[in-house]
């Protein structure tokens, strides 16, 4: 059983390949960044990018975040996780601190599948 209800959803990737992602807005989420790459107005988009969870006293990984979205736009990188309302818990945030602070960039939250960040800061 899903903790959010989310229904997973397939997409055919760019490449062919079928993606699951965990939410019909994920996906959707997913196709409206392809269609800003398509049109170049982001680059280099990634999906569910894995990034280590660092304890920096110790110098070692102590986990991951897996980050739904990481593209260019504007000539700086942006780290993306999609939400719907509710889905935003306390471990989120714990790990959205984590990179932040050790990356040194925003990890955005998207929670409307249409939308550039610069309108969801």
């Amino acid at each position: 059983m899903r903790r959010f209800y989310n229904q997973k959803t397939d997409i055919v990737l760019s490449n062919g390949k079928v993606k699951t992602f965990d939410s019909k807005g994920e996906s959707q989420r997913y196709q409206y960044l392809q269609e800003e790459l398509e049109k170049g107005v982001i680059q280099d988009l990634k999906i569910q990018v894995k990034l280590p969870l660092y304890n920096t006293f110790a110098n070692k990984v102590i986990g991951h975040y897996i980050a739904d979205f990481i593209y260019e736009y504007k000539g700086r990188q942006i780290i993306e996780d999609y939400k719907s309302a509710g889905t935003v818990t306390a471990v989120f945030r714990l790990k959205q601190a984590m990179i932040e602070s050790y990356y040194q960039t925003k990890v955005y939250t998207v929670f409307t599948p249409r939308c550039l960040v610069e309108n969801n800061e």
